[in-house]
């Protein structure tokens, strides 16, 4: 009988590899992905960054004119004490001597140190303004409005003193006008008595 040929072997294909994640991997994949958005975070707004300087800039400025407005309002009440009359030097008609003079260079310097000041807050603020137009953040607007109303107060009071002092110095100066007239008309009443006499 006619041999039959066996049927050809079949061998099973190998099973596919599945992937498998284990627990690490997995852990390793999210500190990943949380790294690359951390990098991936917008920096802080470079504006708000300019308005916190700006912010802490008027916030000094302010400390400063405080300061000095209330020094300012000490030499013009020592002023106001003062009569008139200790203002002049009696004998020569010389205006504003010894402490009173003093005092006054004092004011002097004084004023200059805070209108240099005001200038710079009123800077500071315009350019914050500037800031918040562009961010529209509420918060922002109304830092600016609060800065500005105690500029505007320290700014109100600063005039009404500086007012004050020079009605002071207006004061001392028609009364060192009237006190030469005074002794000059003396002087000429003496000359005009002793030419009668002779």
């Amino acid at each position: 009988t006619p041999s039959v040929a066996p049927p050809p072997r079949q061998f099973a294909a190998p099973p596919s590899p599945t992937p498998s994640l284990s627990l690490s991997g997995a852990m390793i994949s999210s500190s990943a992905d949380i790294e690359m958005s951390q990098h991936r975070r917008p920096p802080p707004s470079s504006s708000s960054a300019s308005f916190d300087l700006l912010k802490r800039e008027a916030t000094r400025l302010e400390r400063h004119i405080e300061e000095k407005v209330g020094r300012y309002q000490q030499l013009s009440q020592r002023l106001s004490r003062a009569p008139p009359a200790s203002h002049l030097d009696a004998e020569s008609g010389s205006l504003l001597e010894g402490d009173v003079a003093a005092v006054l260079e004092e004011e002097r310097v004084l004023a200059a140190e805070i209108e240099r000041l005001i200038s710079a807050m009123s800077e500071r603020n315009d350019r914050m303004a500037a800031v918040a137009e562009r961010s529209q953040r509420d918060q922002q607007t109304l830092l600016v409005r609060r800065y500005r109303e105690i500029l505007y107060d320290y700014s109100t009071d600063f005039k009404k003193i500086r007012g004050n002092l020079a009605r002071k110095r207006d004061e001392a100066e028609l009364f060192r006008t009237r006190s030469g007239t005074a002794k000059k008309e003396a002087g000429d009443e003496g000359m005009d008595h002793l030419l009668r006499e002779k």
